[in-house]
């Protein structure tokens, strides 16, 4: 069936090594909106331009030196919408192999910041740069990306960045009837990979925690499948089958208990060890899984409090004269000091 050239444009490679065609089960797994979901190219990998092809993804975990991504800047990002600012001068440094936390209240920018950063499409306007520094400038013919249109408002957009990112929502969706394998084979082949599949998915299964889930079906509120903490690394799975350089994830411990949440967050650790460059917004999160971070990122309506190594930051916050000239809600200042001093600071 692989040397078919009529083959079905939905078709993996199972366990075994052998063509499977997922067509006819299309219309029986999914409703109308899990396929439009699935039809979504970009949430499938593909950019704009319709990067099919991608025929050099080896959906294997990196080692530090094969991300092409050297580092990630980005400076003054400002974002507005219907004439509201969300986003005030936002500025930051990431290096690869290192995890970056967006912190901050509901309705801080958390989200939006982690969008821009992604090259998702925003419909108000963008301003700022944001680099991605490539570690092999001669491969790409350019030593970096610039998402942003010079004084154009709006996102590039980039092919080539877009290829090096992948995204993780918030929301978990996938097919009920499906096991997890079947899952990363199903997606997989809607990417329009024509690779041989089966070895590069077991080893995200493996990198991921989820071997032994694997043949379980993934479920549903009304049908029995596998945990929230499996569904969550499950989606960051989904994120890994374009190889990406840099993951962004947002709110990877929502509707999580303490145990399943720190189990998701060491696999997301371990995934910076492998190379992987880690975006992830998070809400109020406990001092061991604090403790994982590289770098935090600390919002408060749309403007940045602080910006740098995870291991400062409350040196910092202790240090700060609270009569500073910054133009922020008092209450909302001392509310993110009291998440870090004593939600954070306590547990250890």
């Amino acid at each position: 069936m692989m040397g078919d050239k009529n083959r079905s444009e939905y078709s993996a490679v199972d366990v075994n090594g052998s063509a499977i065609d997922l067509s006819d089960d299309i219309d029986i797994f999914c409703t109308a909106s899990e396929r439009a979901l699935l039809d979504d190219k970009r949430l499938l990998g593909k950019d704009d331009a319709g990067a099919a092809g991608d025929e050099q993804s080896t959906c294997i975990p990196m080692k530090d030196n094969g991300n092409p991504v050297s580092h990630l800047t980005f400076h003054d990002v400002q974002y507005e919408v219907k004439g509201k600012t969300v986003l005030k001068g936002v500025s930051g440094y990431l290096p690869r192999g290192k995890l970056l936390a967006i912190l901050g209240p509901s309705g801080a920018g958390k989200s939006t910041l982690l969008d821009i950063l992604a090259a998702r499409q925003k419909h108000g306007r963008v301003s700022g740069r944001i680099l991605a520094h490539f570690t092999n400038p001669d491969q790409y013919d350019t030593p970096h990306v610039d998402l942003l249109k010079s004084n154009a408002g709006g996102m590039t957009l980039d092919g080539q960045y877009q290829q090096l990112c992948g995204y993780v929502t918030q929301e978990d969706s996938f097919v009920a009837n499906l096991t997890v394998r079947e899952t990363l084979c199903f997606w997989q082949a809607l990417r329009g990979s024509k690779n041989g599949t089966a070895k590069q998915i077991t080893k995200i299964l493996k990198t991921l925690n989820l071997t032994k889930v694997e043949h379980t079906v993934v479920g549903s509120p009304l049908k029995r499948g596998i945990s929230g903490g499996e569904a969550r690394r499950l989606s960051i799975a989904l994120g890994l089958l374009i190889s990406p350089a840099v993951l962004f994830i947002d709110e990877p411990t929502t509707n999580l208990d303490s145990y399943a949440a720190l189990k998701v967050m060491r696999t997301i650790r371990k995934l910076c060890d492998k190379g992987y460059t880690v975006v992830c917004s998070i809400h109020q999160p406990r001092s061991n899984i604090y403790d994982l971070f590289d770098y935090l990122m600390i919002l408060s309506e749309g403007q940045s409090l602080y910006y740098g190594p995870r291991a400062d930051a409350i040196d910092y916050f202790r240090d700060i004269d609270i009569d500073i000239d910054i133009d922020i809600d008092i209450d909302i200042d001392i509310d993110i000091d009291i998440d870090i001093d004593i939600d954070i600071y306590l547990y250890i």
